[in-house]
């Protein structure tokens, strides 16, 4: 277990939920059913290898992203597929992105983590479409909500919730015209890793 002091904080479910300069024991270790690392910034992040994970994250002040735009934010939610992520399902909206993964174990000798993942995702994806559109400033928000998809039915549901967006919004008749969303079934198949 790694402790970044600047991006993690242990929580404790019966104490305060400030700051820790150091590191100290988990006190979600020993608890039925909890086995993955807990942290926090502004919002609380648990993370288990191996399990499915539903990410959102919202352009900054709901930016609306161009269609070029929404090509690199999808780009870049792929980079990392399937060296340390898996990635199942991914919708680029106007203004926010849902993503299903799997966090993949060690790669090269670190540990994957969700910061580590979603960092180089945003950022890079930022820059990118910054220079595309000449412009600069913040295009994410800083934080994600992300949980454990923890049963099959959900799971179900989250797909079909993601893989739906578009319909939803009203951008697309069916997924299958949405041109910013990948699925690992259908476009999976002809990825080219």
């Amino acid at each position: 277990m790694v402790w970044h002091r600047h991006s993690c904080l242990w929580l404790s479910p019966t104490r305060d939920r400030s700051h820790h300069e150091t590191p100290r024991e988990n006190p979600w270790m020993g608890i039925s059913g909890y086995d993955g690392t807990f942290y926090r910034r502004n919002l609380p992040h648990i993370v288990k290898e191996n399990r499915l994970l539903f990410v959102t994250f919202s352009t900054c002040n709901r930016w609306r992203l161009p269609p070029g735009a929404r090509t690199i934010a999808l780009q870049h939610t792929l980079h990392d597929h399937p060296t340390k992520i898996a990635m199942d399902v991914a919708v680029i909206m106007p203004d926010h992105v849902h993503l299903i993964f799997t966090l993949l174990g060690g790669h090269m000798d670190r540990a994957v983590t969700l910061a580590s993942v979603m960092k180089p995702m945003k950022g890079i994806s930022a820059r990118r479409i910054n220079q595309l559109l000449h412009r600069s400033g913040p295009v994410w928000q800083d934080e994600s909500f992300d949980h454990v998809i923890r049963s099959t039915e959900r799971s179900r549901a989250k797909f079909e919730y993601v893989c739906n967006n578009p319909v939803g919004a009203g951008l697309a008749a069916s997924p299958d015209e949405y041109p910013w969303l990948w699925r690992s079934w259908v476009e999976g198949r002809c990825y080219k890793w």
